[in-house]
């Protein structure tokens, strides 16, 4: 196992901020243009318009979009990690091309009138 080093913790703390700091520009941007300030008082204090824009529409956008991307980079690191290789990736082993498969199937029994096995077959449980 390798220890952490000094520049391994400083670049896992520039890219948590990083993060974070994308996470802030994400509640900002928008059609209706709110200044940093306003969206954080809307999450934390949250009165007026400006409070249900961030709070109901872009907060949850925002906190789906960093778990995807966690979610994805934790899977990708798994697949190297279980097969020792660091080009690994799920188009090389075979996951896409079942993904693909398991959702055309679900697209097909959809269209054949049985909508509980196309949900089984799309939480992954037929394939």
């Amino acid at each position: 196992m390798q220890a952490i080093t000094k520049f391994g913790l400083r670049l896992n703390a520039a890219l948590a901020l990083l993060v974070l700091a994308l996470m802030v520009v994400s509640l900002v941007v928008g059609p209706a243009g709110l200044p940093v300030r306003t969206a954080l008082e809307a999450i934390f204090i949250g009165e007026g318009p400006a409070a249900i824009i961030v709070r109901e529409i872009r907060l949850p956008r925002t906190m789906l979009a960093v778990l995807i991307g966690a979610t994805l980079g934790l899977s990708g690191a798994a697949l190297q990690g279980l097969f020792r290789n660091p080009l690994v990736d799920p188009i090389n082993i075979g996951v896409t091309a079942g993904a693909g498969f398991g959702g055309t199937l679900a697209i097909l029994v959809v269209g054949g009138g049985y909508p509980v096995l196309a949900a089984a077959f799309a939480c992954g449980i037929g394939s």
